[in-house]
């Protein structure tokens, strides 16, 4: 049997304070499954645990489709969900003004946000403190299009990535 990845669509939505702290979140999916044989993701358990937002809203509904089942690919299943969050949270920091790896660096949870249990490991701002020093953050431009490499455009971006383990 041959499984693919669901499609998924995604509406995402946030506010926050001029400081930079999220205050809500809100995450709508829709997820592609087959009408004979369902089969679910529901990745916005993974998102409303990724930040301290406030308040959270998320829901998911499945799209029942004539065709086969999806099913697990390589990457985690929630891969589409976060990439959704992370994109919303580099749209989020522009319309602060703010540096994105700083928005996520003040929306860090000192506990997991949903059930409030203390995390047993949780090196995120480590990993941002040194892919930062050895990328270069604080020397990019963060004009969009303004990094140049002879004629190539070049970019430098943010983003999160998770494998709920519990």
């Amino acid at each position: 049997t041959q499984t693919y990845r669901a499609e998924t669509r995604h509406r995402i939505r946030m506010g926050a304070g001029k400081d930079g702290r999220i205050t809500a979140f809100g995450h709508e999916a829709w997820e592609v499954t087959s009408r004979p044989d369902p089969y679910v993701v529901g990745g916005t358990s993974a998102t409303a645990r990724m930040y301290n937002y406030g308040s959270v809203l998320t829901h998911v509904s499945l799209v029942h489709a004539d065709r086969n089942t999806p099913g697990y690919m390589r990457s985690p299943p929630e891969t589409p969900y976060v990439y959704a969050l992370e994109n919303a949270m580099d749209e989020m920091a522009v319309a602060l003004g703010m540096d994105p790896v700083e928005f996520r660096r003040i929306n860090e949870p000192e506990k997991e946000p949903i059930g409030g249990k203390p995390f047993s490991s949780r090196s995120l701002i480590k990993c941002y403190d040194q892919a930062s020093e050895a990328f270069g953050w604080s020397k990019r431009d963060p004009r969009v299009g303004s990094m140049r490499d002879g004629d190539w455009l070049v970019g430098m971006g943010c983003a999160t990535a998770i494998y709920p383990t519990a």
